[in-house]
């Protein structure tokens, strides 16, 4: 059997206190309050991804993934970089033209000046001593020119070239079933081509909100 559970929270790039050179950082968060162990085998997140960095060239690159739970709560804010005050910020336009935001995404993006969850400040989240590895695992991804965004100045690759990424969660998910305290997981990749190129994660502020990660328990 499997139980699909859409992804809650997401924030992809640089997180706050966790940055070193040729690596990414992607801050998850699932409910698994509800979830219960009996019978179950094993778990998977898949994210919708894309490449961006000037040195990407269609080649397989071999990603190792870290795997940290946090140990403290935390809570996402509503801040939205390119939809905010009723129109487009920061060449959203461009940048999102295959994702413009839904009504609903657009009616509950704020300014993100204004904080209303955690913030890069919050550098407690994702100290040595807040953080749990329950995995490392590698990962070898290929990204054809379609599924490559060299720059800010066009758009993101639209859907049907967005590229599975596919990580193993089964520890991640054996510590956490049925608690219910909002903490997450921090996936930290490493061996990106170049300081400069990085994994794009769709997140719920594109488009309706569909090509978020999604949880895959196997029972």
């Amino acid at each position: 059997m499997k139980w699909v559970i859409p992804r809650i929270r997401t924030k992809s790039g640089c997180i706050p206190g966790f940055r070193d050179v040729l690596t990414q950082k992607v801050l998850m968060q699932f409910d698994l309050s509800t979830v219960s162990l009996t019978g179950f085998d094993s778990a998977k997140v898949i994210l919708k991804t894309y490449a961006y960095g000037p040195t990407w060239d269609g080649s397989p690159v071999t990603l190792k993934a870290h795997i940290f739970k946090i140990k403290h709560t935390w809570t996402e804010g509503t801040g939205n970089w390119y939809w905010n005050a009723g129109g487009w910020q920061n060449q959203g336009d461009v940048i999102l033209a295959n994702y413009e935001p839904s009504d609903a995404i657009k009616a509950a993006s704020t300014n993100p000046t204004a904080a209303t969850g955690n913030t890069y400040q919050d550098t407690y989240l994702v100290r040595s001593d807040s953080l749990t590895l329950v995995g490392t695992q590698n990962v070898t991804m290929t990204y054809p020119a379609a599924s490559i965004h060299h720059d800010f100045n066009s758009p993101i690759p639209g859907p049907a070239d967005l590229v599975d990424m596919e990580l193993d969660l089964s520890s991640y998910v054996r510590d956490m079933a049925g608690n219910s305290a909002d903490c997450g997981f921090i996936i930290y990749l490493e061996n990106l081509p170049s300081a400069g190129d990085y994994v794009g994660t769709m997140t719920k502020e594109a488009g309706d909100g569909s090509y978020g990660a999604k949880l895959y328990l196997y029972y």
